[in-house]
């Protein structure tokens, strides 16, 4: 997954992320997160978020549905 400059802001916020992994783990590992607030019309902020390791291992993407978070 490619970063999209019109789509993602250039704001990276350094954060841990807790995730699971294929054998069901958890682990905590540093994210850089690009926030792209959207709005459903109804006046809650989602947020598509794309992150990623800091060392590049790991790619995801996923929406957060908490208007309250700081860089939303």
């Amino acid at each position: 997954m490619r970063n999209n400059s019109d789509c993602f802001s250039a704001h990276r916020i350094p954060i841990k992320l807790r995730y699971m992994d294929k054998n069901v783990a958890f682990y905590y590992k540093t994210f850089h997160f690009v926030a792209n607030p959207l709005s459903t019309g109804a006046g809650t902020s989602i947020g598509q978020i794309t992150a990623v390791t800091v060392d590049g291992s790991a790619i995801c993407s996923f929406r957060l549905l908490d208007p309250s978070l700081p860089f939303m």
